[in-house]
C-alpha cells in the first residue's frame, strides 16, 4: 500500500470508519472531502479501489448513530455486509449504518458521492430510512436532485449555517424520494440484519428478540423469513459467522476467543465447531489461509442465506 495522500487523510478524518487501500499512484484518483456543519461529505473518483469500513471507529469518534447515503455516479461498486452482497450501479444509491462493518470493492471508473447524518436530527428521518437501510435504491428525480445539491455544497459551499441548512434539505429530499425508488430487495432482511449486528455480542440474542426488534410477532417473522428461504435462527447464525470471518481476516493479533465472544459465540468450543461447519477448517487454520491467499473464503452451503 502506498503512503496515504492528503485526500485520503481528509476522507478518513471525515469518515473515520473507512480503511482505504491505495494500491497505485495513478493521477486519475481524486478524493474530495469536507464537513458542512454537522454533515461529512465526500466524493471518490478513482480507479479500482477497495474500502473496508470499521464500525467501531465511528462509534469511538461519536458517529455511531450516523447513517450514510452513497450515490453511485459512475462505475460499479460491489457492496458486501453481513446480510449479503449487492452490485451498486450508476444511478443507484445505498443507505448504510456507520456503526457496521462492510466492504466496498470499487471497480474501474468508480465515481461516488456520500454524506453522513444523524437520523435523530429530523423527526421523520428514522422512519424514512428504516425500510431502505442496506438495500439498493434505484435513483429518480428526487434522489438525483439531492445528489446535485450535495455535490454543489462539496465543491462550492462555504460551510456556513446556510450551507448546513441546505445539506439538511438535500438529505430530507433523498430520504423522501427513496420510498418511491427502492428496488425489490426485501427491506425486512436489512432491518433484521441491522438488529442482529447491533446485538452481535449477546450470545442469548435469538428469534424472539429479533421479532421484537423488527416490530413483528415471532410467528410472523418465521413466516416472512420462510418465504425468503431462511429462518430467524439461520439468519442470526449466518451473520455471526460472517462477522467472525471478517474479524479473523483482519489478522490483527486479536485472540480467537475474543473474536468468538464479540460475535455472540458463548465459548471457544462452540465457535470452533461453527467455523468448521461453515468453512471446513478450524478458526486458526482459516486465519492462516486468509493470510496466505489474501481473500475471504465464501460461506459454506449451510451458512449461506438463500433468497428466493
Amino acid at each position: 500500500m502506498l503512503e496515504p495522500t492528503r485526500a485520503v487523510v481528509l476522507a478518513n478524518a471525515a469518515f473515520p470508519h473507512l480503511e482505504i487501500d491505495v494500491q497505485d499512484d495513478r493521477p486519475d484518483r481524486m478524493i474530495t472531502a469536507r464537513r458542512v456543519g454537522r454533515y461529512p461529505i465526500a466524493r471518490f473518483q478513482a480507479p479500482a479501489t477497495v474500502v473496508e469500513t470499521v464500525g467501531q471507529r465511528s462509534v469511538a469518534a461519536g458517529l455511531g448513530k450516523y447513517l450514510k447515503l452513497l450515490w453511485q455516479l459512475d462505475g460499479t461498486t460491489r457492496y458486501e455486509d453481513a446480510s449479503g452482497a449487492l452490485d451498486i450501479k450508476p444511478g443507484n444509491l445505498i443507505l448504510t449504518p456507520m456503526n457496521g462493518d462492510y466492504r466496498m470493492d470499487m471497480r474501474e471508473g468508480h465515481d461516488a458521492l456520500l454524506i453522513a447524518f444523524d437520523p435523530a436530527d429530523e423527526p421523520r428521518w428514522s422512519a424514512l430510512a428504516s425500510d431502505v437501510i442496506g438495500t439498493r435504491i434505484k435513483g429518480g428525480d428526487g434522489t438525483n436532485a439531492a445528489a446535485g445539491g450535495i455535490n454543489a455544497l462539496l465543491t462550492r459551499g462555504q460551510g456556513d449555517h446556510t450551507a448546513e441548512l441546505a445539506a439538511r434539505v438535500m438529505i430530507d429530499l433523498a430520504l423522501a424520494s427513496t420510498r418511491e425508488t427502492a428496488t425489490q430487495e426485501p427491506p425486512l432482511l436489512a432491518r433484521a440484519a441491522l438488529s442482529i449486528v447491533r446485538n452481535i455480542a449477546d450470545a442469548s440474542y435469538g428469534p424472539t428478540d429479533l421479532a421484537s426488534d423488527v416490530g413483528m410477532s415471532r410467528r410472523s417473522l418465521y413466516a416472512r423469513l420462510g418465504a425468503l428461504g431462511t429462518t430467524p435462527g439461520a439468519l442470526i447464525r449466518r451473520i455471526r459467522l460472517d462477522r467472525a470471518r471478517q474479524d479473523i481476516a483482519r489478522n490483527d493479533g486479536r485472540p480467537l476467543l475474543d473474536i468468538a465472544l464479540a460475535n455472540g459465540f458463548p465459548d471457544g468450543t462452540s465457535f470452533s465447531h461453527a467455523i468448521r461447519r461453515a468453512f471446513g477448517r478450524s478458526p486458526s487454520a482459516l486465519r492462516e489461509e486468509i493470510a496466505a491467499v489474501g481473500t475471504l473464503p465464501p460461506l459454506g452451503r449451510e451458512a449461506r442465506l438463500q433468497i428466493k
